[in-house]
């Protein structure tokens, strides 16, 4: 069964100089603006409990899928059809208080994302185990390191119950024993079912997370097949030297 449908997704985006350019073009009274197309005619299949990665260089539209996939943003044309609950690991941080202690944003957070205050409860001691938060979790959020806050919301995140997860590059922030953790979570989530999406420049986890690779050049889907297939042409191509120098 398709977990994820993406047929013929086209997103342009416009060019605007200044914001209230966007009144004077509907307005009529300038000149329509330049646009920039992000995704143009995407199309591919996942089933449910498949586990694939976006590859491409920086600007090659990977965010962009995604968050068109997660409702985000709304195609130009075409569509694309899920089924089930997919859970967004994209900007860490958000729906978060500094003032309040670790184990408060626990509940916080997880009641932004939708899991039920019983469900929380339940898992409450497993979140704070898998963050390594024992010690800290009574303390202010304002009083966490940078990779303590991470930890935190992504250890909520990975316990939530969810049909699959689409995940851009917020891994890749973490230290290695946490991501080494959270990528043997997300084992054992797609062994009992879970769908995995995710974006990265991070050729190691991907080739131990997936088996699947979508490569995205200028918008086009232009690979789409077996993980080591797939990312040994892409060591070899231009788009990967892209993204070291960008990086």
């Amino acid at each position: 069964m398709n977990q994820i449908r993406v047929e013929g997704l086209t997103k342009v985006y416009k060019k605007y100089g200044k914001p209230y350019h966007v009144l004077l073009e509907k307005a009529r009274l300038m000149k329509p603006v330049n646009t920039i197309t992000a995704l143009d005619n995407v199309s591919f299949e996942m089933e449910r409990g498949e586990s694939a990665a976006v590859v491409g260089s920086n600007g090659a539209g990977k965010t962009t899928l995604m968050k068109t996939i997660l409702g985000i943003a709304r195609p130009t044309s075409g569509f694309v059809s899920v089924a089930g609950d997919l859970t967004a690991i994209m900007v860490l941080g958000l729906g978060t208080h500094d003032f309040f202690s670790g184990a408060f944003n626990i509940y916080l957070f997880g009641t932004m994302i939708g899991m039920k205050k019983a469900e929380i409860r339940r898992k409450f001691d497993e979140i704070v185990s898998f963050a390594e938060l024992e010690k800290f979790v009574n303390m202010p959020l304002r009083t966490y390191s940078a990779g303590m806050r991470l930890r935190l919301v992504f250890s909520v995140m990975i316990f939530k119950e969810t049909d699959g997860y689409v995940i851009d590059e917020t891994l890749a922030f973490s230290d290695l024993g946490f991501q080494q953790r959270c990528v043997q979570k997300l084992k054992e989530r797609r062994k009992n079912g879970t769908t995995i999406l995710i974006a990265s420049h991070d050729l190691p986890l991907i080739r131990t997370l997936t088996d699947r690779v979508l490569w995205i050049r200028g918008g086009n889907l232009i690979e789409d097949g077996p993980t080591e297939n797939v990312l040994t042409r892409y060591e070899r191509s231009y788009d990967i030297m892209n993204v070291w120098k960008e990086v």
